[in-house]
């Protein structure tokens, strides 16, 4: 099983045909088990990523958005590289088709929405704790609890030890899995409880529910039959 301290970003380039304009940042996990789940409640199992794949160092900004899709739904629109919200499951997938058209994978590559495991192995960056940096709650590491009030920068708090911003709190995240009545969010966000930001918490929402604390993040990932 990896260690925290060997899971570092991949140095190779997503296998995509085109660069497009935007800012995009994509950060290259790699294959390898962890330990998903939250030993404490006893949901923890072995979870083996058998390909790496590529994340979104941020979730997918209003600016990225907007330059590529008609309007904006986010309800906060104070600065362009806050993440847009108020995104049903089926609109992120959508984007995600709009990201494939736009970057072109190589045959056998898809731009989609993380599975759970994938969201999770990225976000833990390696560790075993509650969030990247420990088991206790650290107010000045994310926005969560209603720090701000709404929705922050994607790049006001610090990077995960992988390279990602936002893994905890700002803006819950949809991920490919079902759960519950619907799909799995990840993340917590900017007036989640911290609890619910830990990289172990999930809940379910209809795959056409929208609100402002909503968001997604892409992946690069093998397709799969």
């Amino acid at each position: 099983m990896d260690s925290p301290e060997k899971l570092r970003p991949l140095r190779e380039s997503p296998p995509l045909r085109e660069k497009t304009q935007m800012r995009l940042e994509w950060v290259g996990v790699p294959s390898g088990t962890f330990i998903m789940g939250d030993l404490l409640a006893g949901s923890a199992n072995a979870a083996t990523l058998s390909s790496p794949y590529w994340i979104l160092n941020e979730p997918v900004t209003q600016f990225l958005w907007t330059s590529m899709a008609k309007g904006n739904p986010s309800e906060f629109k104070s600065h362009s590289l806050l993440p847009v919200e108020s995104i049903s499951y089926y609109d992120a997938l959508d984007f995600c088709q709009i990201l494939n058209r736009a970057c072109q994978p190589v045959e056998g590559w898809h731009i989609t929405l993380p599975t759970e495991a994938q969201w999770e192995y990225a976000c833990r960056a390696g560790t075993s704790t509650h969030y990247y940096w420990g088991n206790e709650w650290i107010p000045d590491r994310a926005n969560a609890d209603n720090r701000s009030d709404s929705t922050t920068r994607v790049d006001t708090y610090p990077l995960n030890p992988l390279g990602l911003y936002d893994t905890h709190g700002n803006i819950w995240e949809w991920c490919l899995d079902h759960f519950e009545s619907g799909h799995a969010i990840r993340g917590g966000a900017w007036n989640s409880a911290p609890q619910q930001c830990c990289s172990t918490f999930r809940m379910g929402k209809s795959p056409d529910f929208k609100t402002n604390n909503i968001g997604f993040r892409p992946v690069i990932t093998r397709v799969t039959a």
